[in-house]
């Protein structure tokens, strides 16, 4: 095999996985879908706004849809403008199927939005 076809063999497979899809969850009784995410094969910040009855949830979680991703930090930003900031337990990355640990609302507080800062991970073999 020549190094060209190689090399256009290697790229072909890191195309492939480059795409990454990330669902958001809040739970009230049970868990239902806020947003929807894909995440591109750079770092990115992202901002998500809650309307409506979205706002009144108890518990959010991330789940990856496809791909892996590396969630660097996810922050809650209330009505009143106070904001609370988690980073993932352990290394942060999800890969296909799994989520992060569900973050708890405050109760007397109304959540307003997200932002997250992730960065997707690239896998070629």
């Amino acid at each position: 095999m020549s190094i060209p076809s190689r090399t256009s063999r290697f790229l072909s497979i890191c195309l492939a996985v480059l795409l990454t899809s990330s669902v958001i969850y809040a739970q009230d009784s049970d868990w239902k879908i806020l947003a929807k995410k894909d995440v591109s094969y750079k770092a990115e910040k992202d901002r998500i706004t809650l309307y409506g009855d979205e706002r009144d949830v108890s518990k959010i979680k991330l789940t990856c849809r496809q791909g892996s991703l590396k969630i660097k930090q996810t922050t809650l930003i209330y009505s009143d403008g106070s904001e609370e900031s988690h980073d993932p337990k352990g290394t942060g990355i999800l890969t296909k199927g799994t989520s992060t640990i569900p973050y708890r609302i405050q109760k007397d507080k109304s959540l307003s939005r997200l932002r997250l800062l992730m960065k997707p991970m690239v896998t070629c073999f």
